[in-house]
């Protein structure tokens, strides 16, 4: 009997089952089959807070953040609403500001 890797669907837990699993309707009832090198996983992913990684990887994400210079005035000043910072000024001055503020918050 071959075991394969089911995903459980609720929490991201990985689990190994008989491959007939997934062809019973019962049985494969909040599971599905696994393949870590399917692109689908890659938008289903688990934000984890504070320093502990208890998640396997494949759960993990990680935050890449927009360049300021690359961002447009009205997203600078969402950004800048979103800290408790003035929305007025030119995208120099938001984007300084936001700068300054996120560096005394680190």
């Amino acid at each position: 009997m071959a075991f394969v890797a089911f995903r459980n669907i609720s929490d991201g837990t990985i689990h190994y089952y008989p491959e007939h699993f997934a062809d019973d309707p019962n049985l494969s009832r909040g599971i599905e089959l696994y393949d870590p090198e399917a692109e689908e996983y890659e938008e289903d992913k688990v934000v984890i807070d504070g320093a502990d990684h208890t998640l396997p990887v494949e759960q993990r994400t990680v935050v890449v953040a927009t360049p300021l210079d690359e961002l447009k005035k009205d997203e600078l000043v969402a950004a800048a609403e979103k800290r408790g910072l003035p929305t007025t000024g030119t995208k120099a001055e938001l984007s300084k500001a936001i700068a300054a503020n996120d560096k005394e918050n680190k």
